[in-house]
């Protein structure tokens, strides 16, 4: 729609306003991809994701209305802020790549599209994945993380993130 093309331009925007090198376009997808390369030659391949989705339901069939604000732009707001900080932190060792992805609400074909798409850092040798979907809320006052128990690494950091913050987590 001319509404998401509007978005992508301004995500788009926001990443080279960052400092990322922002990827070109896959004419699949409206999937906005950008990148801090890292600097240890023996990490070229591999990298660390971080994503969030910016389509947007609107209606859903039961015909509620379906606020994206939450849903949609928190997590948006999350990883562009992310990207400035880490940009603006100096180069890191490891390779970053954020990607706001679409269709993400009509059954995850953005984020599907992005793992198995063409790209100097497959999907497939990424260490791991960070996705930032609604939260711009603490549903009873805790942080809830989800898939925590993909790796061994994460209940710590987010054992961590609850500490510094001092919001409860569950994992």
């Amino acid at each position: 729609t001319p509404e998401l093309d509007r978005a992508a331009g301004l995500i788009v925007a926001a990443m080279k306003d960052a400092g990322l090198e922002v990827l070109p376009a896959d004419p699949a997808m409206h999937n906005v991809i950008g990148v801090l390369r890292g600097t240890k030659p023996d990490w070229a391949k591999s990298s660390v994701v971080v994503g969030a989705h910016y389509d947007h339901l609107g209606v859903g069939t039961d015909g509620a209305l379906h606020p994206g604000a939450d849903d949609n732009a928190s997590g948006v707001a999350v990883l562009l802020e992310l990207a400035r900080q880490m940009a603006s932190s100096g180069p890191s060792q490891r390779t970053v790549i954020f990607v706001a992805f679409t269709g993400e609400e009509p059954g995850l074909s953005g984020s599907k599209r992005y793992a198995v798409a063409e790209s100097p850092w497959p999907a497939s040798q990424a260490i791991g994945m960070v996705n930032l979907d609604t939260v711009g809320r603490l549903f009873g006052g805790k942080i809830l993380v989800l898939g925590s128990n993909s790796a061994s690494e994460w209940i710590h950091i987010v054992n961590g993130a609850g500490y510094v913050t001092g919001a409860p987590v569950e994992a």
